[in-house]
């Protein structure tokens, strides 16, 4: 091959790759958990829907008896929702403990499907735990 037509096949196969490759790195930069339903926004959806179906598959129980162990941890316990701006409401908590407790989730299961890090899960799941297990004694 001459250097015109080695020139003319960079241009025509190779930039073009280098490019496109280029792009789909940069496109590669998002968080590493992107859900269409984030965790918020799928426990906010499931509480407002309320199908009696629904809710007996995702919660284990009927939407009554959850807001009923709601309303009975914030009596009992101190459990309540974080301080912070869009911090995790106690909802978001009892949703994650009964995903865990209900179904065996493991803490990556949980932090794919709710978008909080492993070190969230542990201390959500963990409280929830000392709560329940103290208000006994």
């Amino acid at each position: 091959m001459d250097s015109d037509t080695d020139q003319e096949y960079f241009t025509e196969e190779v930039l073009p790759l280098i490019i496109s490759a280029a792009a789909q790195s940069s496109l590669n930069t998002e968080h590493i958990r992107s859900l269409l339903l984030p965790g918020k926004i799928y426990i906010t959806e499931l509480l407002a829907t309320a199908n009696p179906q629904r809710c007996k598959e995702v919660l284990r129980m009927r939407i009554e008896t959850f807001f009923t162990l709601r309303d009975w941890l914030l009596a009992n316990t101190s459990l309540k929702s974080s301080r912070k701006n869009n911090g995790i409401s106690i909802e978001e908590k009892l949703v994650i403990f009964l995903y865990i407790t209900t179904r065996g989730a493991s803490n990556r299961e949980c932090q794919e499907r709710f978008c909080y890090g492993a070190g969230t899960i542990m201390g959500l799941v963990h409280l929830i735990f000392l709560y329940t297990s103290s208000a006994y004694f």
